[in-house]
């Protein structure tokens, strides 16, 4: 049985990325003292140099700015955490801190030395009103703040970095958006369209065509549900009805993927494919790596203008550690870098299909159905609810526990319930309102949908889960008591009427235009938000309850775990708190990591075991 450690932690290498011109590789790497160390590698020599290091902090992220300066982020040292910093490729002209916001990745090269970040732009009372646009000089540190008409809340620039096409917001009541767009002749700002952001008729601007500025990607719902990859003429107006790309049951979410100066492809999420490629040349290679990687998922990416032939593939399988090559294209020369973890024996995990089940009301529910190792039989099922709620599942954020379930002897069901975007728009909309009712009942669900395949054994079922899925967890201890064995929460919402109201985290505009519609209005609806809190259902909750709540969460108090634990107590509930509670430093989120791993194996050990 694998050892916790081989789960948690920073993987030995991550974020392999080429330079634009794909003559070097830069790459995170994790060294023997467990620091992590910005490393860049001659793609024709291989040799390798650290160019960022820190005896007391580690390097989290890293872009290429060009082919000469990168951008970094690192955690501790004494850094603020969203800090960019950069660095020439020799290790000169370092500027530190220079800037904070969230910063813009280019898919296509850049001019100069410049970068992008976006920051939101609040009033007094703390409401969002536009997101603002900076162009950073990455030497001199020096900002400049773009301009566009209006409430900017989405930014789309031109082949020369200029503000072409953004979509804005307008003030009043009822909300509208305006797609705007600045005619490079006249150089005036005109509409495209308007239209209501929660309707099907919502346009969303993606990137402009760098080889045809004519030609603007948009996401579209032109049937009314499943988003898609359209072209929108600029000069025209027109927006073209067939899809250029689309994803069957799933929204288009990804953006492009730009080569030499045209687009090569899509990138999304939600699908066994992560790019979909729109150029031949990149088509065969994707075939040719695919057919000698089988059995795993390979995603490819190259430099923005690039001079080498060299590819990045990525390789991804169910229980195993993700796999890093190097591909030549024009040799079709494979390289391997490894393992981005140490390796877990495939017989203590098991597979991952995607499953698809009927709700009580006949939607249809995906799902991720994670099964040990050996042969079939009726498992011990913990029913994982990502933290979202509105967010579609990210593997990346989940795969470490379900593979530490799976060698564990447990199967996970992984249910993308509805209220779950990505999904399209009529099973994001199934969810308003519905926390703690047919949202909790699409769990139930697929319990049952388990049980009936064969896969679970009924008796011996746990429900997990953090934020949302913490409060999914407890709501599914009393709703159905009759499903559930035992339940994980860690920084669960036990209280929709104070959450609704935090003051200090929504602001007035959130709480007034989304939160109510997609959750509940804290006066209006405050009858239905309290009979669906966990913390007014405590009596209806017989089962085990592990709780994990730390003070770092400003949109769930340490408060709701305290209140939770008390009034489990009053019944006579078995109950435990697990107080990761504290200052945050690297050291300490690894050990509340590992301690939370741990609590979680003993916990499931003692309550799902045979009876």
């Amino acid at each position: 049985m694998p050892p916790v450690e081989a789960f948690i932690g920073e993987p030995s290498m991550q974020q392999l990325q080429l330079s634009p011109d794909g003559r070097e590789l830069g790459l995170i790497v994790r060294g023997k003292d467990d620091r992590q160390r910005l490393v860049l590698m001659d793609m024709q020599t291989r040799a390798a140099r650290v160019l960022v290091g820190y005896s007391d902090g580690d390097v989290t992220w890293f872009d290429w700015v060009n082919t000469k300066r990168v951008v970094y982020r690192v955690k501790g040292a004494g850094r603020w955490i969203d800090a960019v910093h950069a660095i020439d490729t020799d290790g000169r002209n370092l500027r530190l801190s220079f800037v904070r916001g969230g910063y813009v990745a280019a898919n296509r090269p850049r001019r100069g030395d410049d970068i992008f970040t976006v920051t939101s732009k609040h009033d007094v009372k703390g409401n969002y009103q536009r997101t603002d646009m900076w162009r950073i000089d990455t030497r001199t540190g020096v900002s400049r703040l773009l301009e566009a008409p209006g409430e900017t809340i989405r930014w789309v620039l031109d082949a020369n970095d200029h503000p072409v096409v953004v979509l804005t917001r307008e003030p009043g009541e009822v909300p509208r958006e305006k797609l705007r767009y600045r005619d490079p002749e006249t150089r005036e700002w005109r509409v495209l369209r308007e239209f209501d952001p929660w309707s099907a008729e919502r346009i969303v601007p993606v990137e402009v065509d760098v080889a045809d500025p004519s030609k603007l990607y948009v996401l579209w719902r032109k049937d009314g549900n499943l988003a898609s990859l359209h072209v929108l003429n600029l000069a025209t107006n027109r927006l073209d009805p067939s899809p250029l790309v689309s994803v069957n049951g799933r929204d288009v979410q990804g953006r492009l993927v730009q080569h030499n100066g045209r687009v090569a492809g899509v990138q999304y999420e939600g699908d066994e494919k992560p790019v979909h490629w729109l150029d031949p040349d990149f088509q065969h290679h994707q075939q040719r790596i695919d057919a000698r990687l089988s059995g795993t998922r390979n995603s490819m990416s190259s430099g923005t203008r690039d001079e080498t032939g060299w590819r990045v593939v990525t390789a991804h399988s169910d229980g195993l550690p993700v796999r890093h090559y190097l591909y030549h294209a024009p040799t079709e020369k494979l390289v391997d870098m490894g393992e981005a973890r140490k390796p877990i024996d495939a017989g203590t995990t098991g597979r991952i299909t995607l499953v698809r089940y009927a709700a009580r009301d006949g939607l249809e529910i995906p799902a991720r159905l994670s099964v040990p190792a050996g042969p079939d039989r009726r498992h011990p099922l913990v029913v994982l609810v990502d933290d979202g709620p509105w967010a579609s599942h990210r593997e990346r954020d989940l795969a470490r526990m379900t593979q530490f379930l799976m060698s564990r002897g447990y199967a996970v069901l992984q249910p993308e319930h509805r209220g779950v975007q990505g999904l399209g728009l009529r099973h994001f909309e199934a969810g308003f309102r519905q926390w703690g009712l047919a949202m909790q009942d699409d769990l139930a669900d697929g319990v049952a949908w388990a049980v009936r395949e064969g896969h679970a054994d009924p008796a011996r079922v746990c429900v997990m889960g953090t934020g949302y899925g913490g409060y999914a967890a407890l709501m599914g201890l009393a709703r159905h008591a009759e499903t559930f064995r035992c339940g994980i929460a860690r920084q669960a919402m036990v209280d929709l009427v104070e959450y609704t109201s935090n003051w200090t985290y929504f602001s007035e505009e959130f709480r007034t235009h989304a939160l109510s519609r997609m959750l509940g209005d804290p006066e209006r609806d405050a009858a239905r938000l309290r009979a669906t809190s966990p913390i007014h259902r405590v009596e209806e909750i017989k089962a085990p309850v592990l709780l994990v709540y730390n003070d770092r969460w400003r949109s769930i108090p340490f408060s709701h775990g305290t209140r939770m634990r008390d009034a489990l107590h009053r019944m006579g509930r078995p109950v435990d708190l697990l107080d990761q509670s504290g200052g945050w430093t690297p050291e300490r989120d690894l050990a509340d990591e590992k301690a939370f791993y741990l609590r979680v194996e003993k916990f499931l050990s003692d309550e799902l075991s045979p009876r």
